[in-house]
């Protein structure tokens, strides 16, 4: 059973962030919407300590949705 994992989103100097916090040594993708559903990655991370920080380069886009998904 995996450990559900929660976003969340901050502006930073004009920058979009995206903070995935679930569980150590797990390794997650960032994925991202513009319709909810049609998704694409946008990044595959692995934690040590459970937190992944990810910038999102296109977050200026009307209308832009996360979701993390676990991997195996």
């Amino acid at each position: 059973i995996g450990t559900a994992a929660n976003l969340s989103i901050t502006r930073v100097n004009g920058q979009t962030r995206i903070r995935i916090e679930g569980g150590a040594y797990r390794q997650y993708r960032l994925e991202v919407s513009s319709d909810l559903r049609h998704w694409t990655a946008l990044q595959t991370s692995a934690s040590d300590d459970g937190e992944i920080v990810v910038t999102d380069p296109a977050a200026n886009l009307a209308a832009r949705f996360y979701r993390a998904v676990q991997l195996p």
